[in-house]
């Protein structure tokens, strides 16, 4: 069975953890005046704390969403009433059901070492109900990325989603991208976060899709 996998993270709300960030900045060098060094960080502490969305020990997960094989996209996130645990093991929960016996397959992302990565550590930090399902955190084994694959030879360019998207004609997500996540958190738009999540699934689904349909050729 294939999983297709892709999650959205915002930045962390725990207040011991900002705490720990502000008091850990550094106002450059030449700032002496404690009045001028409180201004620089007030003015940098949101995008330090923001950082924190790339962060898997700091930061949160806010939505997955996953699809098996050809099966319609899972949309689950959180909300007013979920939070990051109950929407872990809410994952767990369903993709259980969907896999049955087998508890396993091949976990495909765009970026899979970020997806995948988040999921192992979120779940053992929220002690998540598994269902004895692993996260694979090795690319060897059990994980594909369509942004490896599409890069080879270790390149740097070219690799995003989109870009992808539009080479191979397929319909991507539009109007929206992962710096726009936490703002639309703030504002309670929970429902469109996993929408832009479940749009990129079927994203790299189509993109997997098409890179072994062209490897059955060779």
């Amino acid at each position: 069975m294939n999983i297709y996998i892709d999650i959205e993270t915002i930045p962390t709300r725990d207040l011991v953890v900002i705490d720990e960030i502000i008091s850990k900045m550094k106002p450059p060098a030449n700032y002496k005046n404690e009045e001028v060094i409180q201004k620089w960080i007030d003015g940098n502490k949101e995008s330090a704390i923001l950082e924190t969305s790339f962060n898997p020990t700091a930061g949160q997960i806010c939505a997955i969403c996953f699809a098996v094989d050809d099966g319609d996209v899972v949309k689950l996130k959180q909300d007013e009433r979920i939070d990051e645990k109950q929407l872990i093991n809410n994952f767990y929960s369903v993709l259980s059901e969907q896999l049955g016996r087998i508890r396993s397959g091949i976990w495909i992302a765009h970026n899979a070492e970020f997806d995948l990565r988040w999921l192992f550590v979120r779940s053992i930090i929220n002690q998540s109900e598994n269902q004895g399902i692993i996260i694979p955190v090795d690319d060897r084994y059990g994980s594909f990325c369509t942004k490896n694959a599409w890069r080879g030879f270790r390149g740097k360019t070219g690799g995003s989603l989109a870009s992808i998207c539009r080479a191979l004609n397929i319909k991507a997500k539009d109007g929206m991208d992962g710096s726009q996540v936490w703002p639309e958190f703030q504002l309670g738009h929970f429902d469109k976060i996993a929408e832009y999540c479940a749009d990129d699934v079927r994203a790299c689904r189509s993109v997997y899709q098409q890179i072994m349909k062209y490897k059955k050729r060779v």
